[in-house]
């Protein structure tokens, strides 16, 4: 896969080529998609049904291939604690 510093052109994104290019196309995608200024643009127009279809995708693989130690230190950037279930369920 590129550096995590390098990002492909728009241009050259694409799938199917092989593995390689397709992390690397994947890592472009989610780099542009995230920008402010596209997301300010898209969220406001998207239907109750697409906002939520968009956020589980976006939780699947996460949910699918994360530990919840991994989630919590590489999605919410915050250690996770053994702890930290018994207390929000007690809320």
């Amino acid at each position: 896969m590129t550096n995590n510093n390098q990002s492909l052109p728009a241009g050259s994104i694409c799938f199917g080529l092989n593995r390689e290019v397709d992390e690397a196309s994947l890592m472009a995608l989610c780099q542009r998609f995230s920008r402010s200024k596209l997301l300010s643009a898209l969220i406001p127009r998207l239907s109750e049904q697409d906002l939520h279809a968009l956020a589980d995708h976006l939780f699947a693989p996460m949910k699918k291939y994360f530990t919840k130690e991994e989630y919590h230190s590489l999605f919410l950037d915050d250690p996770y604690q053994e702890n930290d279930e018994q207390r929000l369920l007690h809320k």
